[in-house]
């Protein structure tokens, strides 16, 4: 998603959410904000998100502004747990999931590398990877080979739609991988 990100900078109907995450901000990884676990707890208790979900240890949380971007008429791209599609299509009716997926071992070694889990975490995060959820119109990219090849798929993928919406008003188009 950064790459297709820096790819697509500028295009006025195109927004990256920067999720919020109880995980500290200079931990690595994705560009994100960072509450700590009651903080998260009493946003989400209060609606301050528009769509929030807990998965390996962690809560993650999509802005307001998410929602806001959609009613404007703009393709709202975020990265979601596959388990929160269903709940996303009915917040989103327009959701168009694309599906990022790599090759069993090298997502072992990607998470590997980037140090954030245990071997046992990292177990647990494989065996999720056959676990999909409402995911049959879901747009596959496979990124098991250079970032490039993916990065662009996806920057295509999203340039069109936005396209779309800037050239047919009223048009709302989101994309949720």
């Amino acid at each position: 998603m950064a790459y297709a990100a820096r790819r697509l900078a500028g295009h006025p109907g195109i927004v990256f959410v920067r999720r919020v995450v109880t995980r500290p901000a200079d931990a690595g990884g994705e560009d994100h904000d960072s509450l700590d676990e009651a903080a998260f707890l009493a946003r989400a208790a209060d609606g301050g998100f528009s769509l929030h979900w807990s998965a390996h240890g962690l809560h993650y949380g999509l802005p307001l502004s998410a929602r806001a971007d959609v009613d404007a008429g703009k393709v709202v791209v975020a990265n979601l747990s596959r388990t929160m599609i269903a709940e996303a299509r009915r917040r989103f009716p327009a959701v168009q999931p694309v599906v990022v997926t790599a090759a069993r071992p090298v997502v072992a070694a990607r998470l590997a590398a980037r140090g954030r889990e245990s071997e046992a975490e990292i177990a647990r995060r494989l065996a999720r990877l056959e676990d999909w959820h409402d995911t049959a119109d879901a747009v596959p990219i496979d990124n098991s080979g250079p970032l490039a090849l993916a990065g662009e798929r996806l920057a295509s993928l999203l340039h069109e739609a936005g396209e779309k919406v800037r050239l047919r008003s009223g048009v709302i188009a989101s994309s949720f991988n």
